[in-house]
């Protein structure tokens, strides 16, 4: 099996605010997320969504 790794990408403030909206829309804010983790109540891509949320806190801290 081959893997191909694509080229990197740099996202702007912009970009990141912008997904950060998108995964609000779709699954409720990260708050929301955290409490039903909590609970055990977290199902289907939510858990992958709260990784997402994670990913862009990561992205914001790193900025310069």
């Amino acid at each position: 099996m081959t893997h191909i790794i694509g080229k990197p990408v740099t996202l702007t403030d912009r970009d990141i605010k912008e997904r950060r909206k998108a995964l609000e829309q779709q699954y409720g804010s990260e708050a929301t997320l955290r409490r039903k983790q909590a609970q055990g109540t977290i199902s289907g891509n939510e858990p992958l969504a709260l990784r997402r949320f994670d990913d862009l806190d990561y992205l914001e801290e790193a900025r310069p």
